[in-house]
């Protein structure tokens, strides 16, 4: 799941396994941040200062959203600021246990008069309390060492090209679920194309799944019935997770790549799970270490694994400096690998390679993982420049459809799910590195988009707002299906995981809905009594999670010390 803000803050309060990613501004003398809404210049005699307030403000806030007990903060920059920003971490996270990895992105060097060319840039890695760096197959610096780590499932749905029902009418067929049970009761067989799937009579206790896009367009499936029962009877296919936001399950599939991995020796089947899948294990000739505080792969290049990768994606559309996308994966991957629910908070989101990257890892190892993207609708100083000499001024809809977010950011995000271009057209070329496979074939993941902005304090108060807060409530609780925006004529709503109570005198009604739903772990109570949100609270499943909220909504987002 990914949810991107267009903005400069996001919701405040302490996220359960929240980490944190960010490639701030390197502060190279480029046109590429702004302090006090100007731009800084590479001869201001003060913009290792001005850099240094920037970040102190922004680590602050990280600094109230990161769990003490076990989190990481991971941040990238270059030689310009790495010392300032090492002494500055230093003061602010004394806590911490703080190392830098230097990673080598450019082998060719910069040329620089005079200088040695540089081929690195650095990352702060900040682990708290518990957390540490993740084991690897890989130490990111050793030759020889193995690239592929783990057992990848993989999807059954297809993506990419070849991908629809009418392209392969044979892979058409239906998989029925026993819930209750969480597994794969049997396999279907394919059915004409001219066949509607409605007609097919349900089988009693079971859900029926067919290879259908949650856009509702008719797909199929990888393999045919009588491979997958194979599998099944074998243990190599099982449900996989279930998507609260589509009420769809997934399935999963050990492919032909990992079944050789089973016969070499590589990976071992260690036992059974309930539902009659294997379970499978890297074997012992696979080991792992810590990486090392040097990083030399051929995949952390910027070049060929960053700006041609967007130009793929993005054709046409040109962003200064990308990261490449294995280099934060393995970042992500130290940080993350023990954590398969973590949540990645990046404020300084730029092209989407952070949000990309977990959804990888998210491939990889069946996690669930959440990317939250955050980043302004900055437009470049170059192109203010065009645009302001055809009379436009920021908030003209073709001034804002050249920001960062709206030009790059969204559509980068939705190219990697969905595996097209903006135009349309299936993303050409393979993911490269650990798991292979066409950039065509997209991601099961979704993402959702907001825009956050600047609301008068009279418009805020009580639920006159509520719609606009809506979002907030929605992430706080996990950001898993629906979002409550209207709480109706009873003055309360319950969803997925979440619920809303803001007439207390419907709190009744409000408990009980709250204790059908097992999946709700929130409830949010909007009340100024302290001895009313207790009663409240007596009568909540203990597994509930209750939040207060004041009356005055404006209130519940105040940052801490007023500001």
């Amino acid at each position: 799941m990914t949810a991107l803000l267009s903005s400069t803050t996001t919701p405040l309060h302490h996220y359960e396994g929240l980490n944190f990613y960010i490639d701030p501004p390197y502060n190279t003398g480029a046109k590429d941040w702004k302090y006090n809404n100007n731009y800084v210049e590479g001869d201001d005699d003060y913009r290792h200062s001005k850099w240094l307030a920037f970040m102190e403000r922004r680590l602050e806030v990280a600094k109230e959203l990161l769990n003490p007990d076990d989190s990481v903060l991971i941040v990238t920059i270059d030689e310009k600021e790495y010392l300032r920003l090492g002494m500055l971490l230093e003061q602010t996270f004394p806590e911490a246990t703080i190392q830098m990895a230097t990673i080598v992105i450019n082998p060719n060097g910069v040329a620089r008069g005079g200088e040695l060319a540089r081929v690195e840039e650095y990352a702060y890695f900040c682990f708290f309390g518990s957390a540490g760096p993740d084991a690897q197959t890989d130490t990111m610096l050793d030759q020889g060492m193995p690239a592929k780590a783990g057992v990848r499932w993989e999807w059954l749905m297809r993506g990419g090209s070849n991908s629809r029902r009418v392209d392969r009418p044979n892979l058409f067929y239906p998989i029925y679920i026993n819930e209750a049970e969480k597994c794969i009761a049997e396999v279907g067989d394919a059915i004409p194309l001219s066949r509607d799937p409605a007609s097919v009579p349900p089988k009693e206790g079971l859900l029926t799944l067919w290879p259908i896009r949650t856009s509702g367009e008719e797909a199929n499936w990888r393999t045919s019935p009588e491979y997958l029962r194979e599998l099944l009877g074998q243990g190599y296919a099982k449900l996989g997770a279930h998507d609260r936001s589509s009420g769809r399950w997934s399935i999963l599939y050990l492919g032909k790549a990992q079944l050789r991995r089973i016969e070499s020796g590589e990976l071992v089947v260690t036992g059974t799970n309930p539902d009659g899948s294997k379970v499978v294990e890297p074997g012992e000739t696979v080991t792992t270490r810590t990486p090392k505080t040097v990083w030399n792969r051929s995949r952390h290049a910027a070049g060929e694994h960053g700006s041609r990768l967007l130009r793929t994606m993005l054709p046409g559309r040109v962003f200064p400096f990308p990261k490449a996308l294995y280099a934060v994966e393995d970042c992500l991957r130290v940080a993350c690998t023990s954590k398969p629910d973590a949540i990645i908070l990046d404020f300084f989101s730029g092209s989407g390679t952070t949000a990309h990257a977990v959804m990888r890892l998210n491939k990889q190892d069946g996690g669930r993982r959440q990317c939250i993207s955050v980043t302004n609708n900055e437009v470049s100083a170059d192109e203010q420049r065009g645009l302001r000499k055809r009379g436009l001024r920021p908030g003209d809809e073709d001034w804002e459809s050249q920001g960062i977010c709206d030009y790059i950011t969204k559509p980068r995000v939705t190219a990697a799910i969905t595996g097209r271009t903006p135009q349309g057209e299936p993303i050409k070329g393979d993911y490269k590195f650990v798991d292979e496979f066409p950039m065509s074939e997209g991601f099961e993941a979704n993402a959702a988009f907001f825009t956050l902005t600047y609301e008068a304090p009279l418009s805020v108060r009580h639920n006159r707002a509520f719609e606009r807060i809506a979002p907030m409530l929605w992430m706080r609780a996990g950001s898993q299906g629906r979002i409550i925006t209207d709480l109706g004529e009873d003055g309360w709503d319950v969803a997925e995981t979440y619920g809303v109570l803001e007439n207390l005198d419907q709190a009744g009604d409000f408990v009980v809905r709250v204790a059908e739903e097992e999946s709700v772990k929130t409830a949010f109570i909007v009340t100024d009594d302290d001895s009313a949100f207790q009663m409240v609270c007596r009568d909540l499943p203990s597994a509930v999670l209750p939040v207060r909220l004041y009356e005055s909504y404006l209130q519940n987002f105040m940052l801490r010390g007023g500001r």
